[in-house]
């Protein structure tokens, strides 16, 4: 069975330049006729409005809608792809929104998704059905964001305590290239960086050339290029009790508030090069006054950074 849905397109609510969702209240889209890899797609999401990301499309009826709002875009006429928020950087391989919609429905093209990519396009103008490709891959895409300034995704409490310890490969001149395939070439944060990706977020690297896996990269602190190996940011996660197998393979999704990447993967990130910068990056305090004094800045931040390596100690 086939579904169309024919709607008259509103910009009503919505900034300039963006158009009215008929299916969500208060939500509008934005179609950029730019070609950008998908990070960056959703780095200019976000960057646009408050709350802003490449957009989740909920229902058969929504999907209509912002086919229609694409096909009502002159400017796109030369688009074949969309980037939409759909990715499959989740751990247990499954495909969900940037924006943290819960939502599980999905409107693939005949053999897909290919579990070997892990970004989501949409042939909105034409089938209006999803694919996945390479994250590297250029293509036009699609925002969204709710008229309100609110989205079903929460902003961290201003009052959190931030513990982020990253790794970074030297500074080398930047490569004016997109890579044209998908992340396995790429060994650490500091490659996609210098290949053009400029916005945090999760990234699949291939450090030693056996297998690749998904770290949280930090592109805009201290230059970018930041491979994040531990985050706290709360008290959900209990680090001291561990067991040492955890510490060995890590626990946690790089996604999460609080993760640990695990030994085994930061020695091949720390021996990988010869030399490699550790940054630590303390936000917030959360020492008492009777302990530490009043002049402890409650709502301070410090770093520092330092060569680093892990290495393999044999029994």
């Amino acid at each position: 069975m086939s579904l169309s849905l024919v709607v008259t397109i509103s910009s009503q609510g919505c900034p300039d330049g963006w158009r009215s969702s008929q299916v969500v209240s208060n939500k509008c889209y934005y179609v950029a006729a730019q070609k950008k890899i998908w990070f960056d797609a959703e780095g200019f999401c976000s960057n646009a409005q408050p709350n802003a990301h490449l957009t989740s499309i909920t229902s058969a009826f929504e999907n209509g809608n912002v086919d229609a709002v694409v096909i009502s875009t002159s400017s796109v006429s030369v688009c074949d792809q969309f980037w939409i928020g759909a990715n499959g950087f989740d751990v247990n391989g499954n495909y969900t929104w940037v924006d943290g919609n819960p939502s599980t429905y999905a409107n693939w093209a005949s053999g897909q998704p290919d579990p070997n990519q892990q970004c989501v396009s949409s042939t909105a103008r034409t089938t209006g059905q999803w694919r996945t490709e390479p994250c590297g891959v250029e293509n036009c895409f699609i925002c969204e964001m709710f008229n309100d300034g609110l989205s079903s995704t929460s902003l961290p409490p201003t009052t959190m305590t931030l513990t982020t310890i990253s790794t970074r490969t030297p500074v080398v001149n930047p490569s004016t290239t997109t890579p044209a395939t998908g992340p396995t070439s790429m060994t650490d944060c500091k490659d996609w960086f210098d290949h053009g990706s400029h916005t945090d977020g999760i990234y699949s690297i291939n450090p030693d050339g056996r297998g690749s896996f998904n770290v949280y990269c930090d592109m805009t602190t201290d230059g970018g290029g930041w491979t994040v190996f531990q985050r706290r940011q709360d008290d959900s996660t209990v680090f001291w009790n561990q067991p040492w197998q955890q510490y060995k393979i890590g626990f946690n999704n790089a996604a999460d508030k609080n993760f640990w990447l695990g030994l085994d993967r930061v020695n091949v990130l720390s021996n990988k090069d010869t030399n490699v910068a550790m940054r630590i990056d303390l936000t917030k305090n959360r020492c008492p006054a009777d302990i530490c004094g009043n002049s402890f800045d409650q709502n301070g931040s410090w770093f520092g950074v330092w060569k680093f390596s892990v290495r393999i100690i044999q029994d």
